[in-house]
């Protein structure tokens, strides 16, 4: 899939947005915003799903070529949220907006993320197997 510039500008233009009203919110005051307040949590409640399908087809694309550097970064981002999570928990970073959650809340952050694409992929594979004139039918 080729991105096309305008998305490109379109993507950058939204994400800009993004952070210069949360800059002026949590900086600026400016309370119409709502971001002043927010934790870690209430970020990664906002992101994960985003972020999830956004990077599968990348992926998919790319993780039989690219596998010492998928295995990395997944790395490096699981030590990252050890590391945010025993802070949060253990030493009581306010910031992360973690204590207080339990197994269910962060079942209900992580599951449906990393859930719903595997779902929707074999669905999708399914479908293109069925469709497939190739595909050996029973």
């Amino acid at each position: 899939m080729v991105v096309r510039r305008r998305h490109t500008v379109a993507f950058g233009g939204a994400v800009g947005l993004v952070a210069v009203c949360a800059l002026g919110g949590y900086l600026g005051g400016w309370a119409w915003t709502g971001f002043r307040g927010n934790t870690l949590w209430d970020w990664l409640h906002l992101m994960v799903l985003p972020v999830v399908l956004a990077l599968l087809p990348l992926w998919l694309r790319t993780h039989t070529r690219l596998e010492l550097v998928w295995v990395l970064a997944l790395g490096l981002a699981g030590l990252v949220f050890v590391v945010l999570v025993l802070g949060g928990y253990v030493l009581g970073w306010a910031w992360t907006g973690f204590r207080g959650n339990t197994l269910w809340d962060w079942l209900e952050l992580l599951v449906v993320p990393f859930v719903l694409p595997v779902v929707l992929l074999q669905l999708s594979r399914e479908e293109e197997r069925l469709t497939d004139p190739r595909s050996t039918s029973r």
